[in-house]
């Protein structure tokens, strides 16, 4: 699925691609996961945004500690890719699922995120 994505995104020259920057920044959890993503995609949440593009410790490393738990994160994360693949669609956005039972968390986390 990751090279069908690629070989798509290569495809639209000009538009923002979440496979042609070598920039990958380090985004790790408060219970210590792991979330390597690409600067295009960092880009959309105004929040990390400013980490990355500022003259702070964190944008120099490349690497962005959060008060976030992994499964939120991930879902934060996976919004950003949704964001930046749908953003500028002539077409009705595909609904982005959320559960219930974690959508409050979900929507702290993007409000502290910017996205």
């Amino acid at each position: 699925m990751e090279q069908f994505l690629a070989r798509q995104m290569d495809k639209s020259k000009g538009k923002p691609s979440i496979v042609n920057s070598s920039t990958i920044i380090k985004l790790i959890s408060n219970d210590g996961h792991t979330f390597y993503v690409n600067k295009d995609v960092i880009a959309i949440s105004k929040h990390l945004n400013n980490i990355v593009n500022s003259g702070f410790r964190e944008g120099d490393s490349k690497e962005i500690s959060l008060d976030i738990n992994a499964e939120i994160l991930e879902i934060c994360v996976k919004y950003l890719h949704y964001k930046l693949i749908y953003r500028k669609v002539s077409f009705a956005r595909p609904p982005f699922p959320i559960e219930p039972k974690i959508a409050l968390d979900v929507l702290k986390a993007a409000i502290y995120l910017q996205c």
